[in-house]
């Protein structure tokens, strides 16, 4: 299949899914979510973590016990064979499956993998993954990218990967390098990782700061699901590329849109080299959008007001001149124009939120008993500080957009956004306002 073909496969939503989750990767919105499915497209290498419970439990186990094994789910099955098999076997023979000594690959191993095109779609901010294996670092080291990773309990990086679109690699439930005590693997530990604040939170900051795209993902509601869908109730976005057969390609759309706020590209089932065809599509989408910033900035540089007692240019060459910067200053306006965009959408929802339930909303002030209060208490919290963090990493993200005097007053947004949110959890006296002309430097670009 070519790529108008998987479009057409599920028109006309792949195609739109498509074209949304492209603005998305171009405001850097976007954090891919990479799940075993994309580890086990190196045939005979790393198995899913099914096939390695059941392949262990067949190794390992009682047979008498078969029945009853294969009704647990993955987190009473790993529980089971720790048990049984004890902690340092259990772990040796996890560390034998996916361990880095099977990936000692060159790039002609890897050239025709989806995995090799993240790091070209994906080369700074935020990746997470539940995987142990280490697929997705032997594929920025063959790009010769430096991949930071992050563990459960290593949580300061990730404020910089998400504020400052630093690159790194939160691994959720640990790495194949680490102790085992490290890893999530048992019912007990999954309990244990889940009922950290901290770690809750900072999946939540995630799920809320960004949209997700789930690559090699089942989207079975294990904790991680379950956590985002609890948290995309507040209105976020996110984005899957899987395969499903073509009887229940709507079922399976529908469901996903509905219970997991997630926006599906589907192809046909068991065609994995599907997904390697749309990630270069976006591949070729993202290079392109490179090229015409680095020529953009390449042709700005070149247009430096002269030294003086420099010559100046021939007249043709300053029409020539004039032409291209012309071009250079339409390419930064449509980007300017796309992210003042979708900030534009975000505070539209705000402002309506604060028209209809906030402390000078008609109901509040007619009938101060009515429960305008707490709707609006709910509402900061599920909807509009979520929306201030999007703008306010779009802001940070496309920074150099903004002219010095227009980044003045979106910083002044942002301190607001700041202040709000810390208003909204403890008593402030001095809160900024939202800053009047923050509207007006958005409204002189936003197509809406």
């Amino acid at each position: 299949m070519d790529f108008q073909e998987i479009m057409a496969f599920n028109a006309p939503y792949n195609q739109k899914n498509f074209d949304a989750l492209i603005e998305k990767i171009k405001l850097y919105q976007v954090v891919p979510y990479v799940g075993a499915g994309m580890s086990m497209l190196f045939d005979g290498i790393y198995p899913s973590w099914e096939g390695f419970l059941n392949a262990t439990f067949k190794e390992f186990g009682d047979y008498s016990q078969k029945e009853m094994f294969d009704k647990l789910d993955y987190e009473d099955k790993a529980d089971f064979l720790y048990d049984e098999m004890g902690k340092l076997s259990f772990a040796d023979n996890l560390k034998k499956t996916f361990g880095q000594d099977h990936l000692d690959k060159d790039v002609s191993d890897f050239i025709d993998k989806s995995m090799y095109l993240l790091p070209v779609i994906f080369e700074k901010g935020l990746l997470i993954t539940t995987n142990y294996d280490k697929v997705i670092e032997k594929s920025y080291i063959l790009h010769n990218k430096v991949l930071a990773i992050s563990h459960p309990g290593h949580f300061e990086a990730l404020n910089g990967a998400l504020r400052d679109n630093e690159l790194l690699l939160y691994k959720i439930h640990g790495d194949i390098s680490e102790p085992i005590d490290s890893i999530i693997l048992t019912k007990a530990q999954y309990e244990s990782a889940y009922n950290n604040s901290q770690l809750i939170e900072t999946l939540k900051q995630i799920y809320i700061s960004k949209s997700i795209l789930f690559l090699g993902c089942s989207l079975e509601k294990d904790r991680p699901i379950r956590l985002l869908c609890e948290v995309s109730k507040s209105g976020m976005t996110n984005y899957a590329i899987m395969s499903c057969k073509n009887e229940s390609k709507r079922k399976k759309r529908i469901q996903l849109e509905n219970e997991y706020f997630t926006q599906v590209i589907i192809y046909p089932d068991g065609k994995h080299e599907c997904l390697r065809i749309i990630l270069e599509e976006i591949a070729k989408i993202i290079k392109h959008q490179k090229e015409q910033y680095c020529n953009s900035s390449k042709q700005n540089k070149e247009y430096e007001v002269p030294r003086i007692g420099t010559k100046a240019p021939k007249k043709d060459a300053d029409n020539e001149e004039c032409k291209n910067k012309a071009k250079v200053d339409d390419i930064n306006f449509i980007y300017k124009v796309k992210v003042c965009t979708e900030i534009k959408r975000l505070l539209i929802e705000n402002h309506r939120i604060f028209i209809d339930y906030g402390p000078m909303s008609e109901i509040a002030l007619k009938n101060p008993l009515s429960n305008a209060c707490e709707i609006w208490k709910e509402r900061k919290h599920e909807k509009i500080i979520p929306n201030n963090e999007k703008i306010v990493n779009i802001i940070e993200d496309n920074k150099e957009l903004f002219t010095i005097d227009e980044y003045e007053v979106c910083y002044e947004f942002i301190e607001h956004a700041n202040g709000f949110k810390k208003g909204c959890n403890q008593v402030m006296e001095d809160v900024k306002q939202f800053p009047k002309n923050f509207s007006e430097v958005i409204n002189k670009y936003a197509r809406v």
